[in-house]
């Protein structure tokens, strides 16, 4: 992470409202971030990524508002902070416990609808 750290509002219910249907829009490019993440292919996660920062303009209100900047205040930021805001939310504890548990709960969910429907009757 920088050195400079930026606080940052924890998430709530309305930021998982606002950012999901942005995300299922783009599942593509998601699911292609994920996969490179998984793979360990330093040059595949970087194409994917940047590929993933065409969501930024859905997504600078709603990382604005977690900065509790205006969206006109964030774009008016140096571009190197961006980097700053987007490690902010990735890093941050609330993100990766929500995510996490979300990823526990459907793997489960999957799982038990696999084994039910595997089941003899």
């Amino acid at each position: 992470m920088s050195e400079r750290v930026l606080e940052r509002r924890q998430l709530t219910v309305g930021d998982v409202l606002a950012v999901f249907p942005i995300l299922s829009r783009n599942r593509t490019v998601v699911q292609d971030l994920l996969r490179a993440a998984g793979s360990g292919n330093e040059s595949e996660l970087v194409a994917a990524g940047l590929t993933a920062l065409s969501l930024l303009p859905e997504l600078a209100p709603w990382i604005a508002s977690l900065y509790e900047l205006t969206p006109e205040e964030l774009l008016a930021r140096p571009a190197a902070e961006l980097v700053d805001y987007i490690e902010g939310i990735v890093t941050g504890d609330d993100a990766r416990a929500f995510f996490n548990r979300l990823a526990q709960l459907l793997g489960t969910q999957t799982g038990s609808k696999r084994q039910s429907s595997s089941s003899p009757t």
